[in-house]
């Protein structure tokens, strides 16, 4: 089954985004666009999260950053419990 690519973020969220920088709080659904990538990639690469409850997570920009440069040059990512 083919999956339709991320819908591209809207503008009130990259407006958003823009004006939170790194302090910024995504949805699931929010990084999933943001890293150009579906729901699925997210959940399997697994990012760190903050649990808020069962199933609700929220993913703050400023960690989300700090996973990817550890994984870019090979160091293990520090994970947040959350």
């Amino acid at each position: 089954m083919k999956r339709r690519p991320p819908a591209p973020l809207s503008a009130r969220a990259r407006k958003e985004l823009r004006d939170l920088g790194t302090m910024a709080v995504l949805t699931h659904a929010e990084l999933a666009q943001w890293l150009k990538v579906s729901e699925r990639t997210v959940d399997r690469l697994q990012p760190p999260a903050l649990g808020l409850s069962e199933g609700a997570r929220r993913y703050l920009l400023r960690d989300v950053l700090l996973w990817q440069e550890a994984r870019r040059n090979g160091t293990p990512a520090v994970r947040r419990a959350g």
